[in-house]
């Protein structure tokens, strides 16, 4: 390619192009190059960027790096670094790439390379990095939070899978962590709770109907399990209260608490009602029991 030809498609290139001796001394900077940089002129430039002064890097240490690569490898790609321009008094983000020109003994000439403004995608990536931690941060934030409420959780997606659970939930259900490790669906987990008997025989553990059908419609792989709360009494005694809720995306969040407390409140006040009711009878006389608000609640 003719000197003339070489010099038009140098400066007509749509990125920053340059060339440099071996020792760095700039020798070409093209139109774009000009311009990245915030210069009047490829002379003004040339002078600048020749000048023992010049702050180029943000960080000082990648030039040394730059040239390091250059030495050991004959080339640098993709070299991004944060750099001055318009003589220090703005900051931009270009991409580097070089590589060693040599005569035929293999002694270097010059090198040549471009520059490319990649400020808006930069500072994109680092938008978007930053989003990305901050949504990790508030995703372990949350998952702390879920892990230290009093109910358990599960979270089971569009196809079934168990794809989030609480600490609280394997300690409620007694289930091995190994388990719920894989992902299994929520068919498998309730399986495994019919084969170690937690439903009971017959699912007599289950205090109503409504709540057997829910898990009979688990165990036959069926994922369009209605919302709603039942109750289920543990091996041990215990009594949890089990809520489903289905959510937008086809999947669905059960929580898990132990109301032990409150059937054992329940039935010992069906105890002392039946004493009084048993005591009430053995009295001849006609007896009324009236509330606070005036209604009758019991007569022998």
């Amino acid at each position: 390619m003719a000197g003339n030809d070489f010099s038009t498609l140098f400066d007509l290139l749509p990125i920053g192009a340059y060339r440099a001796e071996p020792g760095g001394r700039q020798l070409r900077a093209n139109r774009a190059l000009v311009r990245i940089y915030g210069f009047a002129s490829e002379a003004q430039a040339l002078e600048i960027f020749n000048s023992p002064q010049l702050r180029w890097y943000v960080q000082d240490c990648r030039r040394e790096q730059f040239r390091a690569l250059l030495a050991d490898h004959g080339e640098v790609r993709n070299f991004v670094s944060e750099v001055f321009r318009d003589h220090g008094r703005e900051r931009i983000w270009v991409a580097e790439n070089a590589h060693m020109v040599r005569d035929a003994a293999g002694n270097p000439l010059y090198y040549e390379g471009t520059v490319e403004d990649i400020t808006e995608r930069r500072t994109n990536e680092l938008a978007l990095q930053a989003n990305e931690k901050s949504f990790r941060e508030l995703s372990d934030a949350l998952q702390m939070t879920l892990h230290s409420v009093a109910q358990g959780i599960l979270k089971i997606d569009a196809d079934g899978r168990v794809v989030f659970f609480s600490q609280r939930a394997l300690a409620l259900l007694d289930l091995p962590e190994s388990l719920l490790a894989t992902r299994p669906t929520l068919a498998e987990v309730t399986r495994f709770q019919q084969e170690r008997g937690d439903f009971g025989a017959r699912l007599e553990r289950i205090e109503s109907e409504e709540g057997r059908n829910v898990v009979v419609q688990v165990l036959d792989g069926s994922r369009s399990v209605t919302s709603g709360t039942y109750f289920r009494r543990t091996a041990s005694g215990r009594v949890l209260e089990v809520k489903s809720q289905p959510l937008p995306d086809g999947g669905m969040v059960r929580t898990y608490a132990e109301v032990t407390d409150y059937f054992d409140a329940r039935d010992e006040i069906g105890r002392q009602r039946a004493q009084l009711s048993a005591l009430i009878n053995t009295i001849p006389d006609m007896i009324w029991l009236q509330d606070a608000q005036g209604a009758y609640r019991l007569s022998n």
